[in-house]
């Protein structure tokens, strides 16, 4: 008897943000790593192969809602801050992340 695990998950759609101003842009979304597998890659992974997606769908730039726990993630994968913190009801606190794609 085999068990798998989900350990990660991400979401990512063609999804242009009005703030960012940038036309076939992508957002991440609902990407989480289970807590036993946190620090392993498994997160750099993910955003990697959203990243991949994006740009084979021709994206210029890849965007997310981060949680602000997240934002030194996100920053050591080369995303900038686009926004001041902001409140996602329910969720708590985050920042508009935006990387370009080459």
């Amino acid at each position: 008897d085999q068990t798998e695990n989900i350990v990660g998950i991400v979401s990512v759609y063609l999804n242009d943000n009005p703030l960012l101003k940038q036309s076939n842009s992508y957002q991440i979304r609902a990407m989480a790593t289970a807590p036993d597998y946190r620090g392993r890659g498994v997160g750099s992974a993910l955003l990697t192969a959203a990243e991949q997606y994006a740009k084979s769908q021709g994206a210029t730039l890849i965007w997310a809602n981060a949680r602000s726990s997240a934002i030194g993630f996100y920053r050591g994968s080369a995303y900038t801050l686009a926004s001041d913190e902001f409140m996602i009801s329910g969720i708590g606190p985050h920042y508009l992340v935006s990387k370009p794609l080459r």
